[in-house]
């Protein structure tokens, strides 16, 4: 579905955003586990993906990684890195209006010309 570096991307926007909500880094590696267990049948990808779950607030997410992901993907992968985003960040009952909102923000803010 998605190549190491996109995931590597999509955990590090992915755990900005849960953590932003009040989310512990060790909650978002089970959700990370949990939905690359049908994926990576290996253990090396998950052992990468703890390094970059740190337990301190995460690095806010800036213009050059924005930037790099627009070199990197066309609009359809980025739409569906958009959509691994709100798999691996959904929590069970519905996502607030304002988390869809700034979803739709960061999917606009990718798809500006670099």
């Amino acid at each position: 579905m998605f190549d190491p570096h996109t995931l590597h991307l999509a955990a590090r926007i992915g755990h900005y955003l849960h953590w932003k909500r009040g989310g512990k880094a060790q909650e978002f590696l089970v959700r990370l586990e949990a939905f690359f267990s049908p994926i990576y049948r290996g253990g090396d990808f998950k052992e990468q993906l703890k390094y970059l779950v740190h337990p301190a607030e995460p690095r806010p997410l800036d213009e050059g990684l924005f930037q790099e992901i627009r070199k990197r993907f066309n609009p359809f992968q980025i739409n569906q890195l958009l959509f691994f985003l709100d798999q691996i960040t959904h929590r069970q009952e519905p996502q607030p209006l304002e988390e869809l909102v700034y979803l739709r923000d960061l999917y606009e803010k990718l798809l500006v010309e670099g």
